[in-house]
């Protein structure tokens, strides 16, 4: 906006007063308005980029003659220093996020729970810290035949049973699982992740896929009083339509993602 184009104290002034005050005509009204002054207009990634730029002339100042001019016909069309300059600032893309694991149980494992494609068995968890869910880990055996199955992170209803909201899932076969018990542990990555809320019930649930053939994945579990506090097992026998709560047994898994 333009400066002022009439004396300050003038009726009919309009424009600006540095970066400070806006004057603006509405009617017969002269407004006068006060603009906000950013507490910190940088970002810490403009800064970033600045100390960057800066940090490459400095580099490049740093320079013999001789190893400027090494520079030239690197890059066709740039000068040494535009080519030198280009090298420098080179976008490197940040580290990914470290997968973490977060809530988990997986000790007094001395007997196990059955599913197949009627028998669903499911852990529940309540995360203490909200993240994005990628994959979980289940200590796991199976009888001589293998088959398809499903995992899959549900929500779960007002009293801790698991729901039919499919929050994520990853189907598998279970040919990789060994035979022999106490089981081994395996990895499951989901197909897509999905976010997890603190303080929340969720369900992992892992069950045989129905109409298909299916043999027993046996999943490892703690009956001796567990001292996971955060959920529980819970066993349908009809394909998730009703489900029984285990309120002293435990499965063993672990629940890994991505901080938010």
């Amino acid at each position: 906006m333009a400066k002022p184009d009439k004396p300050l104290l003038s009726l009919g002034a309009t424009g600006t007063i540095a970066d400070s005050l806006t004057f603006q005509k509405r009617g017969r009204a002269t407004i006068a308005r006060k603009k906000p002054i950013p507490e910190n207009p940088r970002t810490e990634a403009q800064l970033a980029q600045r100390q960057s730029y800066t940090d490459a002339i400095a580099a490049w100042h740093a320079l013999s003659p001789e190893e400027k001019e090494h520079w030239r016909g690197v890059c066709p069309g740039l000068s040494p220093y535009h080519c030198f300059m280009r090298s420098e600032l080179k976008y490197v893309a940040p580290p990914p996020p470290e997968l973490t694991l977060y809530e988990y149980y997986k000790t007094g494992d001395t007997t196990y729970f059955t599913a197949h494609d009627t028998y669903w068995e499911a852990q529940t968890f309540t995360p203490s810290i909200p993240h994005k869910i990628t994959l979980v880990k289940l200590k796991l055996y199976r009888n001589l035949d293998s088959a398809e199955y499903t995992i899959k992170i549900t929500t779960t209803d007002g009293d801790g049973y698991p729901t039919d909201n499919v929050l994520c899932s990853k189907i598998f076969n279970s040919e990789p699982i060994t035979t022999e018990s106490p089981g081994e542990w395996y990895e499951f990555i989901f197909d897509e992740p999905a976010l997890l809320t603190k303080d929340t019930v969720y369900a992992i649930i892992i069950h045989g896929i129905p109409g298909l053939p299916n043999p027993r994945v046996y999943w490892r579990a703690d009956p001796t009083a567990p001292t996971y506090d955060r959920g529980c097992v819970y066993f349908s026998n009809n394909s998730g339509v009703s489900w029984q709560r285990h309120l002293y047994d435990d499965l063993m898994f672990e629940d890994w993602g991505y901080p938010l």
